[in-house]
């Protein structure tokens, strides 16, 4: 890293996001002595370290980050994916976490299934 007397500069593409020092330690994450920085294809939003354990997650201290593009919104625990047998749709904590393709709409839990849906 490089430092300017202001900034930390990353010598790649990163997001930084909020998060702690001591959390801030997995595969490609950096920690710049205030932020968590992360690559620029993961997700990253609310969540709770005991939420954010599942395959290709991780945590930053604060956020809890998906590692490949994914959109994260409301939801409940129980719904979300595992019930159903979607190894697609994670939990982080506080939502649920779904690839970032196609469109996300109200629905019901009854209407939202078959081919094409997750």
């Amino acid at each position: 890293h490089l430092w300017t007397g202001t900034y930390c500069c990353l010598e790649e593409p990163m997001q930084c996001v909020a998060g702690m020092e001591g959390s801030c330690t997995g595969s490609g994450m950096t920690w710049t002595g205030s932020q968590c920085c992360v690559p620029n294809d993961w997700t990253c939003g609310a969540g709770t370290i005991n939420g954010c354990k599942e395959k290709g997650e991780s945590w930053t201290g604060t956020m809890c980050c998906n590692e490949a593009p994914k959109q994260c919104t409301a939801g409940l625990e129980s719904d979300c994916g595992s019930q159903c047998g979607n190894d697609e749709v994670s939990w982080s904590g506080s939502g649920g976490c779904v690839p970032k393709r196609g469109a996300r709409t109200a629905g019901t839990i009854c209407g939202c299934q078959g081919k094409g849906k997750f």
